[in-house]
């Protein structure tokens, strides 16, 4: 089930039914975190904070990891 999480600009992201573990997995398949980071223009404290559960993983964040 998808759910509306806050974002910038008052707009509603779609989070995707991808857990913090299975992001994980996935990035690990790519890279560290710095260097998946630095392939999604993002800080690696995104990466971290996204596998930690701390922050949602949007449907666009997880969609980069396929």
């Amino acid at each position: 089930m998808d759910a509306q999480t806050p974002c910038a600009r008052g707009r509603r992201a779609r989070s995707v039914a991808v857990s913090p573990e299975q992001y994980r997995i996935e990035r690990e398949r790519r890279g560290t975190q710095a260097s998946v980071a630095a392939l999604l223009r993002v800080d690696p404290q995104t990466i971290s904070r996204r596998e930690r559960g701390e922050i949602p993983i949007t449907h666009e964040a997880a969609l980069a990891l396929l």
